[in-house]
């Protein structure tokens, strides 16, 4: 029988002597037969023998240390049943505390090989690990073998060296899991604590991504001992590293790559979740995470983004989350936007903008595994345009454009957060006002061509918008209803919907409604099919509108094109019930009419009867009768005001768009066409012939705004004006602008100016003052004749204009009028339902006739004139005015044209196929004509127009034309160099100009040096003994203009500005310094300067006039006024006491009283306010030497306070008649 067997039979006798002896003979290969052969008592075996082991006095240590070693290894190759290892564990954990400290260290050894290895991948066996370590530190002393040699050192000390020495040595992948919740389990210091967590976080990037999220787990767990703000900056460190790392070979390797985002969004969500979770058990750890947000606002990774949405959905943390993500995002746009505007910045920074990608990261990878952040990332989206929307500076739009990526991007990706998007959108459109609301109607616009499919919950929503439109304003309705204009095309439920909304809204009594209503109809229009070219409608349209008619279902199930038709007419007979509601909706009635007649040519001739039909109920038909129209019916005066019944420039200028287009001269009858074409003509004869007397106005005639007479006259000119501006076009276009109808064309005008010089100038006033007109009119003149009009006036057109052409150059103030037209009509072009593609044509002719008359011979021939309103201003500014206008519309809503537009000014050569290089060609000309006006000597208004077209172009320039740049900026250079300007603003924009391109070239601080030395020697130094040497870096610095110059060199504080984006770059201190170095010499130089500092005589005057004349006038008027006041209140008490009334006044008085308690104390309060402001300025300018002192003319206003008179308040207590107490108590209380 082997030892073995013999162990096993003394085991079960129970003879503890034999089975020592045993004991003592066994080796590890039969003890690990007998625990293999019998593993069910393997466990109650161990635990017998381990207690014999422990008896034994004599050969306790060697044979015992080797079993407790035995067990060690056998837990860790976990080939016993779990029940059999749990129990061993047990026992071994109660057994620690008796072993040896040498037993102790030398398992700690054999865990540390372990460890190293990889082999240890059971919790259980670490966990031996851990009460072992904490054994030891409860040891007074430990013996321990270093390098050979034997040294004592105390327990605490000796765990500290072991835990040293394992997180010093190489842990394997396989065991960082188990250690992490091993290290949990063990008493640490501080120090020794933070020593772990770092090697755990060090070895994190080479664990196996299946590994990170019970990893990331353990971390939390171990975040409750300490160090939450390095675990937390540690996980999103690692995480953040590797989705960059992923991503790389991604790019660089086609192969199949060790895991795949589909895999690797999963884990990074169930890690969010974790910390999630751990953030709510936790609030520290919250807290932590929002410092490091704070702290590393320059790092906003997709994974950081993600986590920080996901944490707001704890409430306490969420509004403290959303502010901290909108800040951190316009600080990147804004770092960006300087390093872009800044070349030093760029060459010493690498940033690159992430968010934008971090953004559209997480809402792709919402679907993906990270559905707790979907919520929180809607929210933030519609944040950053909510918050940045009315902002102006290009980070802030760049913000708001983000903000609309994500709401976008999160509407495509998940179908079931749809509806609350749209539902949040209209919600904004409902209720924000009209200056935000566009954007979010674009927004809408997208969402709506996103959908491929319309769900119920969707075409809901959609007909709360439609109920809702009629409720906007005009402008936020327009712009909503032509974006359901596709939608309008392909559903046919929403498209009839809408038009019994807007049926019923035609009786609305709301103005806008009603408006709303005429443009969704034509906008309906649009969206039904056109039919049958040959259908007669005229018979049926008749009939429409003599008779009532229900409106019928205009989709029937056969598909019948009539069908279509009916709904036409059904809104032609709505449209002709809004011509008796107000002035401006029929003004847009007769636009919907000629809408009308162009989208469905079938209802021209009825549209055409119509619009004849009310023209000819102001039209005065006699011809000797004059004027030609009944103006008075246009007019309506109700009470004290005059409105405008019947807006006949409107009605006039379409019927004549109407009359005149090609797709309507085939279907109007012959007879009504030459009585139309009489009518017209009879009109602008006549409108010729009139005076003013014959509009029953004059010079004398009262156009005060203060009296009902003047008000009507006002109204009355404007809508003569607009009729004569109408009848401008009429006579151009009638005869395609011949000759005879040009010289009508002049006079209609020259009727136009007496009208408007009217307006302008007020007319008579019979109070003995001109009040000035401020409402402007707009123009009624079409793009199209403007055009024709501009190509004749220069020339550019066919042989059989040439007379036409000698006629209009002959009135220079027409002339200016219609490049003042032109500018009005570009102005409109942001509207969107004009027909960009024919508003192109139009520019291209007449940029291309522009450009050339600005670089012709006229160029510098200024015209004047007083005429019209346009004193001062010389006909090359008003080109150059205009062309600016026509580069601006190019390049902003027409961005895809603009190569086109540029080849049409005939400046280019067919080499030339870059658009940058297209438009500094462009801009060199420009130069050419600036360098042109400088030496000129007079022309410095040309110039400064010239500059701002050049500034415009450069803006549109793209990010890559540094070449065209850096020879802008050469000129720029050279100009301020050689040539002295004489001319302010002509200064300040050249100055203002050569900063902006310098700082984006880099060397602006040299300029800024420079031109910082050059007011120094202009000015002259502060002291004046002082001699300083001339350098004359830049002519363009005079003793004229050195001092408004100081001003331009405000770029010194957005220089400064821009060094704050470098303060968190630690090795850029050496740059940062010299460039603060050269900022300090430019200050020292405009501080040592002597600027000029002149007292304003003007303002000394004024004060002395309003301390003089005008204050003690008040001041006596007040008085008056209280003293009268007393008098009437006294008299009214009597007659009142007479008549025995309760009331103690009467209606009158008591207004009054009302109406002075608001009036006089607001006076008062604003002269001792203009006192108070004069005094800070006597005080802000003691240094500088002034005429006059600002006090002087005034007299201290009186303490308003009240005192009390002791000796008489003393009197008044010891009087003990109460009936005389009332009457001293009001002496108690005086001014003084």
């Amino acid at each position: 029988m082997n030892d073995s067997s013999l162990l096993l039979r003394h085991f079960v006798e129970g003879n503890a002597e034999e089975l020592l002896k045993a004991a003592h003979c066994i080796n590890e290969q039969q003890l690990y037969s007998i625990v293999s052969t019998h593993h069910l008592q393997a466990c109650e075996v161990i635990q017998t023998l381990i207690e014999v082991l422990s008896i034994d006095k004599n050969q306790r240590s060697e044979k015992y240390d080797f079993v407790i070693k035995f067990c060690i290894s056998l837990i860790n190759e976990e080939q016993l049943p779990q029940k059999v290892l749990s129990g061993l564990v047990s026992y071994l954990l109660v057994q620690i505390n008796s072993m040896s400290s040498s037993l102790l260290l030398d398992l700690c050894g054999i865990f540390t090989e372990a460890i190293n290895s990889g082999v240890c991948r059971n919790e259980k066996y670490l966990e031996l690990f851990a009460k072992i370590l904490c054994a030891i530190s409860l040891r007074e002393e430990v013996l321990y073998e270093r390098d050979n040699e034997s040294s004592t050192m105390t327990g605490p000390k000796c765990k500290a060296h072991i835990l040293n020495k394992v997180c010093l040595s190489r842990w394997h992948p396989n065991c960082m899991v188990a250690m992490a919740s091993m290290f949990r389990n063990i008493e640490m210091n501080d120090e020794e604590l933070q020593f772990v967590i770092e090697k755990m976080i060090r070895m994190m990037p080479g664990l196996d991504v299946l590994e990170l999220p019970p990893m990331v787990y353990q971390l939390l767990l171990i975040s409750n001992q300490g160090y939450k703000r390095t675990i937390i900056a540690g996980i999103i460190s690692c995480m953040t590293t590797m989705n960059v790392q992923i991503h790389q070979e991604h790019k660089v390797s086609n192969e199949i790559v060790a895991i795949s985002n589909q895999q690797l969004q999963p884990l990074e969500g169930t890690i969010i979740l974790h910390i999630t979770y751990a953030i709510k058990q936790d609030q520290d750890l919250g807290k932590e995470f929002i410092k490091y947000l704070k702290e590393n606002s320059n790092i906003l990774s997709s994974f950081t983004l993600a986590l920080s949405l996901a944490i707001t959905r704890i409430n306490r943390f969420h509004d403290m989350i959303f502010d901290i993500l909108k800040s951190n995002i316009i600080k990147a746009y804004r770092d960006n936007e300087r390093l872009i505007s800044c070349r030093w910045l760029k060459d010493s920074v690498s940033i690159s903008l992430t968010i934008e990608k971090s953004a559209i990261d997480v809402v792709v990878n919402s679907s993906l595994g990270w559905d707790q952040v979907t919520q929180g990332m809607i929210e933030l989206g519609f944040a950053l345009v909510d918050g940045f929307l009315l902002k102006t500076q290009p980070a802030y739009l760049q913000v708001c454009q983000l903000g609309t990526i994500i709401i976008l991007k999160c509407f495509k990706a998940r179908d079931v957060i749809r509806e609350e998007i749209m539902e949040h959108v209209i919600d904004r459109i409902i209720s924000r006002t009209t200056a935000v609301v566009g954007h979010y109607i674009n927004m809408f616009t997208d969402i709506l061509n996103a959908i491929s499919q319309f769900s119920s919950e969707i075409s809901s929503k959609l007909k709360q918008v439609i109920d809702h439109t009629t409720s906007l304003s005009v402008y936020t309705a327009r712009k909503l209803l032509l974006s359901l204009l596709p939608t309008f095309k392909a559903n046919f439920l929403l498209r009839d919907y809408a038009l019994k909304v807007l049926f019923k809204a035609v009786f609305s009594r709301s103005t806008d409604a009603r408006k709303i209503a005429i443009f969704g109809m034509i906008i309906l229009l649009k969206a039904y099919k056109c039919t049958d070219s040959g259908f007669n409608l005229s018979s049926q349209a008749s009939v429409l509108c003599s008779q009532e008619f229900n409106l019928v279902h205009v989709h029937s199930q056969t598909g019948n094109r009539v069908n279509y038709k009916w709904a036409k007419s059904e809104i032609l007979r709505y449209l002709q019930r809004c011509l008796s509601y107000q002035a401006s909706v029929r003004d847009t009635v007769y636009k919907a009419f000629y809408h009308a007649a162009s989208v469905a040519p079938e209802l021209q001739q009825f549209v055409y009867k119509i619009v004849i039909k009310q023209f000819y109920k102001i039209y005065q038909s006699e011809s000797g009768l004059l004027p030609p129209l009944d103006f008075n019916a246009c007019l309506r005066i109700a009470g004290d005001e005059t409105y405008v019944v019947e807006p006949l420039p409107a009605l006039i200028h379409y019927l004549h768009q109407l009359y005149f287009t090609k797709s309507s001269k085939e279907e109007i009858n012959l007879p009504m066409k030459k009585k139309i074409i009489l009518w017209l003509n009879s009109a602008v004869s006549r409108m010729i012939k009139c005076e003013l007397e014959d509009f029953q106005l004059d010079k004398s005639a009262d156009f005060s705004p203060l009296t009902t007479i003047g008000r009507r006259n006002l109204v009355l000119c404007r809508l003569i004006a607009q009729v004569y501006e109408v009848l401008i076009e009429v006579a151009l276009t009638r005869n395609d602008f011949a000759a005879a109808d040009c010289e009508e064309a002049i006079r209609l005008y020259e009727r136009f100016s007496q009208i408007t010089q009217i307006l302008q100038e007020g007319g008579n006033n019979p109070y003995g003052r001109s009040v000035k007109s401020k409402s402007s009119m707009d123009t009624m003149m079409s793009f199209g004749c403007i055009s024709m009009l501009i190509q004749i006036i220069f020339g550019i057109g066919s042989l059989n204009y040439q007379e036409s052409q000698q006629v209009l150059s002959r009135s220079i103030s027409f002339v200016k009028f219609s490049f003042v037209v032109l500018q009005d009509r570009l102005r409109e072009i942001k509207d969107h339902d004009i027909d960009l593609n024919e508003t192109f044509q139009h520019c291209r002719s007449i940029g291309r006739i522009i450009f050339k008359a600005i670089i012709g011979e006229t160029v510098h021939e200024t015209f004047s004139t007083c005429d019209d309103g346009m004193r001062n201003k010389s006909l090359s500014v008003l080109q150059l005015e205009a062309f600016g206008c026509l580069i601006n519309i190019i390049y902003e809503h027409l961005p895809n044209k603009v190569e086109i537009f540029l080849h049409d000014l005939d400046i280019l050569n067919d080499q030339i196929d870059d658009q940058d290089e297209m438009a500094y060609v462009l801009i060199a000309l420009f130069q050419k004509f600036v360098n042109s006006a400088l030496n000129a000597g007079t022309e410095f208004r040309q110039a400064q127009v010239a500059m701002t077209i050049i500034l415009s172009l450069l803006k549109h320039l793209s990010k890559l034309a540094d070449k065209q740049m850096q020879k802008h900026h050469e000129w720029l250079l050279a100009t301020c160099k050689h040539q002295t300007i004489d001319d302010l603003q002509l200064v300040k924009c050249f100055i203002n100009q050569l900063f902006a391109i310098s700082n984006q070239i880099g060397n602006v601080l040299d300029v800024l040096l420079g031109m910082s030395i050059d007011v120094h020697e202009q000015l002259g130094d502060v002291e004046e003994e002082v001699e300083i040497i001339k350098h004359n870096n830049f002519a363009i610095v005079t003793e004229y203009t050195a001092a408004p110059t100081v001003l331009a060199l405000k770029f010194v504080k957005h220089f400064i500005d821009q060094t704050e984006t470098l303060e968190i770059y630690n090795d850029l201190e050496m740059t940062l310094y010299s460039k603060l170095t050269m900022v300090a010499q430019c200050l020292q130089e405009i501080i040592k300067s002597a600027i000029p500092i002149k007292a304003c005589a003007e303002c000394s005057v004024k004060v002395k006039v309003s301390g003089l004349q005008v204050t003690p006038k008040v001041y006596a008027m007040l008085t008056y006024l209280q003293a009268n006041r007393v008098i009437t209140e006294n008299t009214d008490n009597q007659n009142k006491m007479k008549r025995k009334e309760k009331t103690r006044s009467s209606s009158s008085t008591h207004g009054n009283v009302l109406r002075e308690s608001r009036i006089i104390p607001n006076l008062i309060y604003a002269i001792e306010n203009y006192e108070a402001c004069l005094i800070r300025l006597e005080a802000k300018s003691k240094h500088v030497e002034v005429t006059d002192n600002l006090q002087f003319y005034f007299k201290r206003s009186t303490s308003r306070d009240f005192k009390i008179h002791g000796a008489t308040l003393k009197n008044i207590i010891d009087d003990d008649s109460d009936d005389n107490c009332k009457s001293p108590m009001k002496e108690c209380y005086n001014r003084g």
